[in-house]
C-alpha cells in the first residue's frame, strides 16, 4: 500500500514539474531592468549584463565587459555572435547602427546553469589572448 502512494506521488510531482517547464517555455519574454542578470567568466575578467527575461534565447541590447570596457554583445539568431561598439550614423536622413566587432564567434551553447561563448575571431590585438578559448559564464 505504502509502496503504490510513494509511486503515484512521485508519478504526479514529475508531471506537474514537466508542466511547470513546458508552460514556462510559452511565456513571453521580457526585457528590462526587472530582468537584469550579470553572468560572470570565472578564468578571466569578462562578465555580462543581460536585462532579457530568456537570456540567451532572447536578447536585447545585452552588454559585456571585457577588462573593465564596456561593449554590447550582439547574436544573429543563429549561433553566431559579435562583440564590439555600436556606432549610429545618419545615411539619406535614415538612422543606422553599425556593431564594430573587437571579439567574434560561430558558437555559443546554453546550458542549465551556464552559458559559453567560443571565441573564433578577435579583430582588436589586445584581445588577442581570447583567441580560440571557450569562456563559461555563470549567473552571480
Amino acid at each position: 500500500m505504502k509502496k503504490g502512494v510513494i509511486i503515484t506521488g512521485s508519478i504526479i510531482a514529475v508531471v506537474i514539474i514537466g508542466l511547470v517547464c513546458f508552460g514556462e517555455s510559452f511565456r513571453p519574454g521580457g526585457y528590462g531592468e526587472e530582468y537584469h542578470k550579470v553572468w560572470k567568466c570565472d578564468n578571466y575578467n569578462i562578465q555580462i549584463d543581460s536585462y532579457a527575461r530568456k537570456f540567451p534565447d532572447k536578447t536585447c541590447h545585452e552588454k559585456i565587459t571585457i577588462d573593465g570596457k564596456k561593449y554590447e554583445l550582439e547574436f544573429d539568431g543563429g549561433s553566431s555572435f559579435e562583440i564590439g561598439t555600436l556606432n549610429h550614423y545618419k545615411e539619406d536622413g535614415e538612422e543606422y547602427s553599425e556593431l564594430e566587432s573587437v571579439v567574434e564567434g560561430d558558437n555559443y551553447d546554453k546550458g542549465f546553469f551556464d552559458f559559453t561563448l567560443h571565441i573564433d575571431k578577435v579583430v582588436d590585438s589586445k584581445y588577442s589572448y581570447l583567441k580560440g578559448k571557450t569562456l563559461v559564464f555563470h549567473k552571480e
